[in-house]
């Protein structure tokens, strides 16, 4: 035994023997202890938080929803308009109610610098209404028929309920869910605002 008060034991004597371990004879307030017990009160929990710890960051890796947001994750930045929309409704008959109600909208598509890049289609089913709030809600589903391909986009937005189309510069956001083309497999968000005119400004934000 040193003067430190630290010692060893080889394999098979009483129950201090733990091969290639320096055991303490007490803890830190100076009350003496066994091996075992060093082992199941000091050890153990070291071993066992610093093992809990690696398995936490193996599995915490980042969800999609959070890689979506991560400024380091690629995207790509399309900005398109379209005119005012020529527009036909479809409503259900003998009901009061506007659910199963549809709007079909199309209209001209163009770029940023505004130069003509193809088509937008768009069908607008309503889902949902809240009489009381005036409101409803409805499913749009949204194609631009570009000149490299197609972006679809698709989702729920709550228009005023005695008008055909959004209200005016209220932003309303939709999932992209594809595409064909130069968009083949495009996934990410399309962020729509309705302008005084009646044209349309979609801000997209694509992870692929």
């Amino acid at each position: 035994m040193s003067n430190s008060g630290l010692m060893r034991k080889e394999r098979g004597s009483d129950d201090r023997a733990i091969i290639g371990m320096v055991v303490p004879k007490t803890d830190a307030v100076g009350v003496e202890m066994s091996a075992k017990e060093y082992v199941l009160r000091v050890r153990l929990p070291g071993v066992l938080a610093v093992g809990l710890c690696g398995a936490a960051l193996v599995v915490s890796g980042p969800s999609p929803a959070i890689a979506a947001e991560n400024p380091a994750i690629a995207k790509t930045f399309i900005i398109l308009t379209n005119d005012a929309p020529k527009s036909v409704t479809l409503a259900p008959s003998a009901t009061d109610s506007k659910i199963g109600t549809e709007s079909i909208h199309e209209a001209v598509v163009r770029n940023a610098k505004g130069a003509v890049a193809g088509t937008f289609h768009a069908s607008v089913l309503t889902v949902g209404e809240t009489p009381g709030d005036l409101l409803e809600t409805r499913l749009r589903t949204v194609v631009f028929n570009l000149k490299d391909g197609q972006i679809n986009a698709s989702g729920v937005a709550v228009y005023p309920m005695d008008n055909a189309y959004l209200a005016v510069n209220r932003p309303v956001r939709i999932a992209v869910v594809g595409g064909t083309g130069k968009y083949i497999g495009a996934r990410g968000q399309m962020v729509t605002t309705r302008r005084d005119d009646g044209s349309y400004r979609h801000v997209l934000t694509l992870l692929k």
